[in-house]
């Protein structure tokens, strides 16, 4: 965590959006640039498509609080030439919210969504 970050642990948020809980943890580093952090987050993930388009937003969520936002523009088949483990997963495409959502919930923790021994990256609220 670098000096300019406040994290709101104890603030316990409401997801009110069609959102995508992206859970990140083996991936995000303290000195991720914006880049590594939005791919990391859109990665590579098993999910339902026909929910996945429901989503607008996806959260990137590290240890239980959330590092970034992203509206969802578009889903596409991840390249399964890239890894043999990207066959049947798929990847967003998007861009970092608009301000108003992003205030909303980063920086906020959102453990409460996510049940004990649950190792599922993917969580889906409101769709």
């Amino acid at each position: 965590m670098s000096n300019t970050d406040i994290f709101i642990e104890n603030e316990s948020l409401h997801v009110t959006e069609p959102a995508m809980l992206i859970r990140i943890n083996e991936l995000f580093r303290d000195d991720m640039s914006a880049s590594e952090l939005y791919d990391a987050t859109r990665g590579c993930w098993k999910v339902s498509l026909n929910r996945a388009n429901n989503v607008e937003y996806a959260l990137s969520i590290y240890k239980g609080i959330v590092r970034e936002v992203y509206l969802i523009t578009a889903w596409h088949e991840a390249d399964p030439t890239a890894h043999e483990k990207n066959k049947g997963r798929f990847q967003f495409i998007g861009h970092i919210a608009e301000d108003a959502v992003r205030d909303k919930y980063k920086h906020k923790s959102v453990k409460h969504y996510f049940q004990k021994g649950n190792s599922n990256p993917v969580t889906y609220i409101n769709c």
